[in-house]
């Protein structure tokens, strides 16, 4: 029988590497970061393989690379979260893709879990994901069930899941976000445009608040020069 005090301390590694996980998780979600240093912010490609090459931690002269070998902006995030989850290198994926098989089949081929494409929700969401995520749900437990997603499908998924974890919005948010229609790409730049570009402009207010200011004690430092003259 296991002793008290070895129970205490399975219990505390279990813990800890719970808590590992835990931390692990909440550091690669939501890495919005200002890039204004190192991206040419004003280049929507650039901007965007920024974002990815932050997001999925990867060097950004290979995410410009492979991105350059992606017709649609969306499908260079869904190559990088199938490399995340199958540990395979984003060159195969990109060879895979070229052979005419799709994301979905890529992933199964990988051996990618099919639950990872879903992000947990209290209720069934709207298009354009409601029917994919009822399908999931009704036989996610039944592995006989063939179960496919469309390209579209597993782009509109895998934004949703970039746009809820990279900018800390909720998931009915970053989908409502993807059902406008519009890419990925426009849809990461322009919220990182809004959060990044007003904090600029707020810097150069402030800055303009403080010339003023300076100017206008030069003023009356030279008007009472000129009175004591």
């Amino acid at each position: 029988m296991m002793s008290h005090r070895h129970r205490n301390a399975l219990a505390l590694i279990v813990g800890m590497l719970c808590l590992g996980c835990t931390i692990g998780g909440t550091a690669r979600a939501g890495v919005d970061i200002d890039l204004r240093a190192s991206v040419p912010i004003g280049d929507d490609s650039q901007l965007f393989f920024g974002i990815n090459s932050q997001y999925y931690d990867r060097d950004r002269a290979d995410v410009e690379q492979w991105g350059g070998q992606c017709r649609n902006p969306d499908d260079l995030a869904v190559m990088l979260f199938l490399a995340r989850h199958s540990g395979r290198p984003p060159a195969q994926l990109i060879a895979m893709r070229h052979d005419g098989l799709t994301w979905w089949q890529i992933g199964l081929r990988l051996n990618v879990p099919m639950d990872v494409w879903f992000v947990s929700m209290s209720r069934d969401p709207g298009p354009p994901y409601g029917k994919a995520y009822g399908h999931w749900r009704k036989h996610q437990r039944d592995r006989r069930h063939t179960f496919v997603l469309s390209d579209r499908e597993a782009r509109d998924f895998v934004a949703a899941r970039m746009l809820h974890e990279y900018y800390r919005v909720d998931v009915p948010t970053a989908m409502k976000w993807r059902a406008s229609g519009r890419d990925l790409r426009t849809l990461a730049n322009r919220e990182y445009r809004q959060r990044h570009d007003g904090e600029k402009s707020n810097g150069r207010s402030e800055r303009g608040r403080k010339d003023k200011r300076s100017r206008s004690d030069d003023d009356r430092g030279h008007g009472r020069d000129k009175s004591h003259r």
